[in-house]
Order: C-alpha cells, then sequence, then structure tokens
C-alpha cells in the first residue's frame, strides 16, 4: 500500500487553478457581451434611423399639401392671388398645419400644441409646423418642423424652402 504524505497531497493533482478559472471567464464575457452591446445599439440606431425618416415623410408631405394648394389657386386662374390662404400662417408662433377638408386643403392655425400633433402606431407623438414668411406677389417661405420626444430627448427635423409662382 501506498502511504500518501502530507506534504505531495496536492502534487499530483490536475486541474484549473482560480487564476485560470478567472480568465478564461474573462475572455468569455467578452466574446458574448461585445456582440450583444453592438446588437443593442444597431436596434437603437434602428428606432432612430425609423422616426427621422418618418418626420421627413410628415415635413414632405405637409410640403406637398402647400405647393397642392399653390397650384390650385394658379390653375383656377387666380395666378394674382396664388398665395392665397397662405397669409393664414405668416409669423404664426405656434405655426399652421394644412388639414384636408371637404373643400379641399386647408390651413389651420395651431392655438395649441396637440392641434397640430400626429401619433403614428404605437412610435412616438410626432408635432408638425409649419411657419410661411417673406409672403409677396411671386414667392414665399415654408420652414417646416416636425418634432419629437425619443429617450426622453427632444429632437427635430426641418425643412426650409421658397414656393414661386410658375
Amino acid at each position: 500500500m501506498k502511504t500518501i504524505s502530507k506534504n505531495n497531497i496536492f502534487i499530483n493533482k490536475r486541474g484549473f487553478t482560480l487564476v485560470e478559472s478567472l480568465v478564461a471567464i474573462s475572455v468569455l464575457l467578452i466574446g458574448v457581451l461585445g456582440p450583444l452591446v453592438l446588437a443593442t445599439r444597431a436596434i437603437s440606431d434602428g428606432i432612430s434611423t425609423k422616426n427621422k425618416v418618418t418626420a421627413s415623410y410628415l415635413a414632405q408631405g405637409e410640403l406637398e399639401a402647400i405647393r397642392a394648394m399653390r397650384d390650385y389657386n394658379i390653375n383656377i386662374g387666380a395666378s394674382s392671388f396664388w398665395n392665397n390662404n397662405f397669409d393664414f400662417c405668416v409669423n404664426l408662433n405656434n405655426g399652421c398645419i394644412v388639414k384636408n377638408e371637404s373643400s379641399g386643403l386647408l390651413l389651420y392655425k395651431c392655438n395649441t400644441i396637440a392641434d397640430c400633433q400626429i401619433t403614428l402606431g404605437s412610435g412616438p407623438t410626432f408635432t408638425k409646423k409649419i411657419i410661411i414668411t417673406s409672403v409677396n406677389s411671386t414667392s414665399a417661405k415654408v420652414n417646416i418642423t416636425v418634432t419629437w420626444d425619443e429617450k426622453g430627448a427632444p429632437k427635430s427635423y426641418s425643412l426650409n424652402t421658397a414656393l414661386f409662382v410658375q
């Protein structure tokens, strides 16, 4: 029979030391957490991009409605009044919004922020605001701003253009 002395107890044992185990766990954590962080960031950036694209489409829609109003005024023979109803939005602090009524597209004053808000699905609430400046017999400057909250921070998209009599 072989006897083991107290001094030889740990000499022939095989296994990992505590330091080796900690290094292995650290390497595995870095390998797993890196892609998780990247995936989380990609999802967040995708949501942000979706909101920006939505805001740009909302602003473009408002601009196209204003162009349609201009073209309608010109087509009914009111070329000298091509900016008919535009003065309703000139230099307003709260701005205005285009609404589709039975009589056609009309500009409405935003008395409150809620007057100009739109919520699409389960996403954020977008607020559209149109301000028209420098209206004269041949041109007008149009500023359309769409704002929304994203993760508690206010975001905005602005579209500035000039309208001319064709």
